[in-house]
């Protein structure tokens, strides 16, 4: 895993930067291979490396090809090789092997409708300092997290609950209605966390903040078609062959794979 860490501004007050760094670097222990970070006046992304892809050419952030955006990334694109053959058969070049620079070089190409196109696990936040906005986006069960602490500025983001404590504008107030969830259920359920002020983007969403405001939209919602087999032995043979490809493509990687390790 990897840890992000950023903060957005309409009004290009970031605040101080060694703040903001330090909250980065508290996400140490998610991405102890190295760490970075990038900003200009009204936008920072902090990233954590563990590195899996491309170990020593996926440095983040990553800027895309024309230098119009920005990436900051947590996670594993399965199908990230099949997405670039589609990239370079429309003109796109790279200079890395990694899966980030699909995921922006991708955006770059089809806009939010990458993440319907990415199979894997995921959370991202990209800038376009064209428009100067950031998009943020969960992969589809949530697998990745990625806690936002709104404001009417614009976003704290993180890979982590914890980062929040760092910055100055974390207030810290206890929902109780949440709290009520996790003394009933022992985790808070939905999107939001123990103190009101930060909650969770919803798996399978993306929400993008610009100076005219905040855009959020469901990419992936569980499908309602019903698949039917004549008989259980083909039920068994439909769902194994579903679980080999899964297997098999998940186990890309530039280092050693083990399973039930963590």
């Amino acid at each position: 895993m990897c840890g992000i860490f950023g903060k957005y501004s309409r009004s290009g007050t970031l605040g101080d930067l060694a703040t903001l760094c330090s909250a980065t670097n508290y996400l140490t222990h998610r991405g102890p291979d190295g760490g970075a970070w990038w900003a200009d006046d009204w936008v920072f992304l902090g990233h954590r490396r563990l590195s899996i892809i491309d170990i020593d050419g996926g440095t983040q952030p990553m800027p895309s090809g024309d230098r119009r955006y920005a990436i900051t990334f947590n996670g594993e694109i399965y199908n990230y090789l099949e997405l670039r053959d589609e990239l370079l058969a429309l003109g796109h070049t790279f200079q890395t092997s990694s899966d980030t620079e699909i995921v922006i070089e991708g955006y770059r190409r089809w806009g939010e409708g990458v993440c319907s196109r990415l199979n894997g696990m995921f959370a991202f936040a990209i800038v376009d300092r064209n428009e100067r906005s950031v998009f943020l986006a969960r992969d589809r069960f949530g697998e990745k997290p990625l806690f936002i602490m709104d404001s009417e500025d614009g976003v704290i983001f993180s890979s982590e609950f914890g980062a929040f404590c760092v910055v100055p504008e974390f207030g810290g107030e206890v929902d109780m209605g949440a709290l009520g969830g996790y003394l009933c259920l022992n985790y808070v359920p939905g999107t939001q966390t123990l103190t009101t002020d930060v909650a969770r983007l919803a798996p399978g969403t993306w929400r993008r903040y610009s100076p005219s405001g905040v855009v959020e939209k469901r990419f992936w919602s569980p499908p309602e078609q019903r698949v039917t087999f004549s008989c259980i032995e083909d039920a068994v043979e439909a769902v194994g062959e579903t679980l080999d490809r899964g297997v098999k493509i998940a186990l890309r990687s530039d280092v050693p794979v083990t399973v039930f390790l963590s």
